[in-house]
């Protein structure tokens, strides 16, 4: 899984799921994010760009970050 499709959601930048184009979550369509493909500037923090889940993870703050285990598997 090398796509970057993981952000946070519209009401918990911590609650991590994969979104498609249409910024709805793969396990929930009812699950929305505001993030985009936009590259991170000083505008954009890291959790309203999509990112791939390695680079997530290779952050200092990864243990702060929870992960779909529906998206995870899907």
């Amino acid at each position: 899984m090398s796509d970057k499709e993981w952000a946070g959601t519209t009401k918990d930048s911590y609650d991590l799921h994969r979104f498609g184009a249409d910024r709805q979550a793969r396990c929930d369509p009812s699950i929305l994010t505001y993030s985009s493909i936009t590259p991170r500037d000083a505008f954009r923090e890291p959790y309203m760009t999509l990112r791939t889940r390695a680079e997530i993870e290779a952050t200092g703050f990864a243990h702060l970050y929870r992960f779909c285990t529906t998206c995870a598997g899907l």
